[in-house]
């Protein structure tokens, strides 16, 4: 069944709706990113995160070795 001009022009919105929803989710997270780095540095929670994975499985991260490189165990 073929469509009708207005079915046409209403489902090309539709997708191009979608498209801009998506697009829009895209810019909010990068914006959202950007402001948490600007608030709060760069650096703290990945790092912590990281760290507490590596204690959680046992290995020794490099901090962990430096502060003990100098005590026997």
């Amino acid at each position: 069944m073929p469509e009708t001009l207005m079915q046409s022009v209403l489902s090309q919105l539709q997708k191009e709706r979608t498209r801009l929803e998506d697009e829009l989710h895209r810019v909010t997270a990068a914006l959202t990113a950007f402001g948490n780095v600007y608030m709060h540095g760069s650096k703290p929670k990945a790092a912590i995160a990281n760290r507490k994975k590596a204690n959680d499985f046992g290995c020794r991260t490099q901090e962990d070795s430096s502060s003990t490189a100098g005590t026997m165990r």
